[in-house]
């Protein structure tokens, strides 16, 4: 059912003749009668002829009222097609109303009658009085009705037609009221509707009560009233309720038993359970039988005369055994001599076949039993159901109750409930509106490439996890642009490390062979890197068993963008280029380096700039210049991964030299990276994780020595305890380390912005730390021992030092600076210009540029790099 807003009803204020009160109250009306009536209101005029009771609140108070005269303004001729007043209103002598006492005045403006009360009472003192039905002049009671009726509207007294509506069937049930409901299947009023046969209730028919009872005086008003009406969802019309013969199906007798099973159902969100418990809890009966030209039919036959149903057990499985082998299309052709067993065949012409369908919730509730029970492989119960939230009280509970019924136990082990798809206003989709968002539009893209671009299925999935799927959520054009920001984001992160991989070398059984650092000796930045990582890896796994999507995207996210991005990826350029003779040095040591284009790609790169090698391998997004100039930019993605490996294979040939163990370190870690990314990412983006998987520059083997030829065959990644062991006192360090960085980076911002620097390695940043603890830690790495831990590396500066006192001479010298604190401890940082000279190949600054006779423009680190390649070597290579 749908209730849209607009709905015109032709609604009447009718006056219902009083006829009687109870024994004991005789004294109670006695001075009105006969001319007392009881004032209704309907927007039903229609099931006036199905009337049996009319409904008071037995809380309200009510009174009766004397009509005095119609207002001078207003005349039941006045040409107001909204409302128009009844015949009665013209007659010399108007009865008495029993109208609410609080819709008095409301009733007297409404209908421009002087309303005079001439005495109250309650809700509770009408119940068993009586009046005249003003069609069929039938004796019917006054009942006492639930909290539906107010004074909100109309006039505190309810038209009660147990045939045609839930409110009034509850009633009639409570009094023994005939349920009466003169209406067909095709909407028109039967013989039993008397003179109003064959007329369509909500057309003339309606329009014939109303006339009818305005010709009897029955009629105060008559009012265009606008409100919302249910229609059925399907044609767009409205519909009529009747009260018709069906099939139900008993819950009592299992319902605690259902209520039971409820309890040990894992339900996501958890709030389900109370949603589908108290649905269960108020389930007494279940209407099984649906009157439809479609659907599974009821296998019940009548007899001709007495209406018996015969169905038994000879009968079910003798139409089982047919539908089985015809379908159950067999029950509307098969005759019914046919349909019936041997033993019933002599009196096959005594019976007709039912015309009922069954309930589609009980059709598709009994699906467990022929999708488990029947197919091999599977096994009841299922793991999961999974539907939105308005199956609590659709399939989630008629499987839960045909189960419970049949079997003793749910059919289910877990139940995930979904909200429904919004476009990015919140707004229902419907064609009508046009903003239907079609996922094969979104994948392939619509007739209009430029409007309507196609995203692939990859960020169709990422919008999937990136939602809260308990509740509605929204999707559109601006949202897939956001979605394709993220999904090139992680992307270029994969590129990332692919490209610093490319000379990675793995051996007969793993990749960690050659060239791995072992744990024990890696820096601490990259211990607390795989520490993240396995963290990372940990709660992703807890957000894929708990269907936590959402929690996935958001950690993935933040852990590409501010742990890797931000932070390692950031610090780790500079060893990675730095750390091995790159490309460019090679091909130019021995006059082998190409003019710009022909490797398609921008090779105008610098020899003193290491961090272009990323440029070359295909990690940074390509120029246009060259072999590809003719491609859009979305081209360059599709084959940067293909291009990648191409320049992975020639530097695989051109390298030689010792590889530093700080790249080799970084590498390690990289290749940890790379591999746990890649398949946790899977079940979400599975063809970038694919792409990533193809291209890995080792091969990756599994525990029973086989090479995982897919990302899927890899396995998901195992837990490392010995990562996860990271000392908590190392944790809370560097995420102290990573909060000074952040503060920094804020004064180097305030010297960039003065001109004393340009990039953060023309700076040196100074640091006072009131915590001895701290200072010390951080004066170690000040010197430490390898240069991955370097406090400058990871501020990406050139130099850094710890100053003992804000007292000492050099602070004073110092213009930019800046001061927060941290755990009560206060920190303080200024910058200055950095000491030395610039580094042509590794740009950092340092006092040591100068000193090789050799290479004058290199700093130490890179003399040591450059000055132990063996040209030679090189150049045999290349031959």
């Amino acid at each position: 059912m749908q209730y849209p807003e607009g709905h015109v009803s032709r609604s009447i204020y009718a006056l219902f003749r009083m006829v009687s009160t109870p024994s004991s109250k005789d004294s109670l009306l006695e001075e009105f009668f006969p001319d007392i009536c009881l004032a209704i209101w309907t927007t039903t005029p229609w099931t006036v002829p199905a009337n049996a009771a009319v409904a008071v609140n037995a809380k309200l108070q009510y009174a009766v009222v004397e009509a005095k005269s119609l207002s001078e303004d207003v005349h039941p001729s006045a040409g107001n097609k909204k409302k128009r007043l009844g015949n009665i209103v013209t007659e010399p002598k108007m009865p008495f109303f029993i109208v609410a006492s609080d819709l008095v005045p409301t009733l007297e403006a409404k209908w421009g009658i002087k309303l005079i009360v001439k005495k109250t009472l309650s809700g509770s003192d009408l119940e068993n009085c009586r009046y005249v039905h003003p069609i069929n002049n039938m004796e019917c009671p006054v009942v006492i009705g639930g909290d539906y009726i107010t004074t909100e509207s109309g006039t505190g007294l309810v038209h009660t037609a147990p045939g045609h509506g839930q409110e009034d069937y509850v009633t009639g049930l409570k009094y023994g009221l005939p349920i009466y409901s003169p209406v067909d299947d095709d909407g028109r009023f039967t013989e039993e509707a008397g003179q109003f046969n064959g007329l369509d209730v909500l057309g003339d028919g309606n329009a014939a009560v109303v006339k009818y009872l305005d010709e009897k005086l029955s009629i105060i008003m008559e009012e265009s009233y606008e409100h919302k009406y249910p229609y059925d969802w399907r044609t767009k019309k409205p519909t009529i309720f009747r009260a018709t013969e069906q099939w139900f199906a008993s819950v009592e007798g299992f319902r605690q038993a259902a209520m039971d099973a409820i309890g040990h159902v894992k339900w996501i969100p958890a709030q389900a359970q109370n949603r589908i418990s108290s649905m269960t809890s108020s389930r007494s009966d279940w209407c099984i039988s649906r009157q439809r030209t479609w659907g599974l039919p009821i296998p019940v036959f009548y007899h001709v005369t007495s209406r018996e149903p015969l169905m038994n057990k000879e009968t079910i499985d003798h139409i089982k055994s047919i539908i089985a082998q015809k379908g159950s299309d067999a029950w509307w052709y098969m005759t019914v001599e046919d349909l019936l067993p041997e033993e019933y065949r002599d009196t096959a012409s005594e019976y007709e076949k039912g015309t009922d369908t069954m309930d589609v919730w009980f059709d598709s509730g009994s699906s467990w039993a022929a999708v488990l029970g029947e197919r091999d492989g599977l096994n009841f119960p299922a793991d999961l159901y999974l539907e939105g939230t308005d199956q609590h009280r659709g399939w989630f509970q008629s499987s839960l109750l045909t189960s419970i019924a049949t079997k003793g136990k749910a059919p289910y082990s877990s139940v995930i409930t979904h909200g429904f798809v919004l476009d990015e206003k919140g707004l229902k989709m419907s064609k009508s509106l046009g903003n239907v968002v079609d996922p094969h539009t979104i994948i392939e893209g619509g007739k209009n490439q430029k409007e309507a671009p196609g995203y692939g299925a990859d960020i169709m999935r990422l919008w999937v996890s990136s939602v809260d799927y308990t509740g509605d959520v929204m999707i559109g054009p601006q949202i897939l642009r956001q979605m394709s920001d993220v999904y090139r984001k992680l992307r270029g992160t994969l590129r990332y490390l692919l490209g610093n991989l490319h000379d990675w070398k793995f051996g007969l059984l793993t990749w960690q062979v050659e060239n791995a650092v072992s744990y024990q000796e890696l820096p601490m930045i990259d211990q607390h890197a795989l520490f993240q990582l396995e963290n990372v890896v940990k709660n992703i796994r807890e957000g894929y068993e708990n269907y936590q999507f959402f929690k996935i995207f958001q950690i993935i996210q933040r852990f590409v963008n501010v742990d890797l991005s931000n932070f390692y990826f950031d610090i780790a350029k500079d060893r990675l280029y730095v750390g091995l003779k790159n490309v460019t040095e090679s091909f130019i040591s021995l006059g082998y380096w190409p003019s710009t284009g022909s490797f398609g790609v921008n090779t105008d790169i610098s020899v003193t700039n290491p961090i272009n090698l990323s440029m070359a391998l295909g990690v940074s997004r390509f120029s246009g210049k060259g072999l590809f100039s003719s491609l859009k930019e979305s081209d360059h993605e599709k084959v940067s991964l293909s291009l990648s490996l191409l320049f992975s294979l020639l530097s695989l040939t051109i390298f030689s030299g010792t590889t530093s163990f700080t790249r080799r370190s970084c590498q390690t870690v990289l290749a940890a990276h790379l591999l746990s990314l890649s398949r946790v990412i899977a079940p979400i983006l599975p063809h970038l994780a694919e792409d990533v998987w193809q291209n890995l520059p080792f091969q990756y083997t599994i525990k029973d020595g086989s090479i995982a030829g897919s990302v899927f065959e890899s396995k998901w990644p195992s837990v490392n305890e010995k990562w996860l062991a990271f000392p908590a006192e190392e944790v809370d360090f560097w995420g102290k380390v990573l909060e000074l960085r952040t503060e920094v980076n804020k004064v180097l911002e305030i010297a960039r912005t003065g001109k004393l620097i340009g990039s953060s390695l023309e700076a040196k940043v100074y640091l006072h730390v009131s915590d001895a603890s701290l200072a010390s830690r951080l004066l170690e790495m000040c010197s430490a021992n390898n240069d991955a831990d370097a406090l400058h590396r990871i501020f990406l500066t050139s130099q850094v030092e710890v100053v003992p006192s804000l007292d000492h001479e050099l602070v004073q010298k110092i213009s930019h600076t800046g001061e927060y604190v941290v755990e009560d401890d206060r920190v303080w940082i200024g910058v200055s210009r950095a000491d030395g000279s610039k580094c042509e190949r590794c740009w950092n600054y340092s006092p040591q540029v100068g000193s090789f006779t050799e290479h004058p423009t290199l700093c130490g680190r890179c003399f040591n790099v450059v000055g132990i390649q063996p040209t030679p070597a090189m150049a045999a290579a290349i031959s």
